[in-house]
């Protein structure tokens, strides 16, 4: 209940920031959790919040990966970071600067509002995104509500799965994207 009401507050401070009232579902962090390969090494989170994927990431994901979390929310690091795990990496950052923390990431997962963001924002993490990826990285969003990404990812992305998950509240669209361009 606490992780849910630091959310909650987190989201009146700041709405356009934080992007749902809500913490991403269990629902969600299974399909997100799917996505990553047994091989992965490095993975990373775009916006983990208080933790609500990165907690069944973290457990989910192979033994030898490192999950490096970028918030630039405080009180969600300070929650992350009270997280104990040496599998875990939490950085006060920007996800437009990732490739500062890891370089060329098996995966990236993003929980980032990008229905709030201005467009010149969207452009510059999703590009910058692609640019940090190999061919066979993965970039996996979960939006809640939204399809607003549909006609920016093909920009950046030459094959895209959708997905969709009507057990979150409110529901959420699921992107898995590869093939940077």
């Amino acid at each position: 209940m606490a992780n849910w009401l630091t959310f909650l507050g987190a989201y009146i401070k700041d709405p356009k920031n934080i992007g749902a009232i809500t913490p991403t579902s269990r629902y969600v962090a299974r399909r997100v959790i799917r996505q990553i390969p047994a091989t992965a090494r490095t993975i990373v989170e775009y916006g983990p919040g208080n933790g609500a994927v990165t907690l069944p990431v973290l457990k989910g994901m192979p033994r030898s990966a490192k999950l490096i979390a970028i918030e630039r929310n405080p009180a969600f690091v300070e929650t992350l970071k009270k997280v104990r795990s040496a599998k875990l990496q939490v950085v006060h950052g920007n996800a437009q600067d990732a490739a500062k923390y890891a370089k060329k990431p098996d995966v990236i997962l993003s929980a980032l509002p990008f229905n709030s963001f201005p467009e010149s924002l969207k452009h510059e993490i999703l590009a910058n995104t692609a640019k940090n990826m190999r061919k066979d990285s993965k970039f996996v969003v979960y939006l809640q509500y939204s399809r607003v990404l549909e006609d920016y990812l093909p920009q950046y992305f030459s094959a895209i799965e959708h997905e969709y998950e009507p057990r979150n509240l409110p529901p959420s669209h699921l992107y898995i994207c590869s093939g940077p361009r």
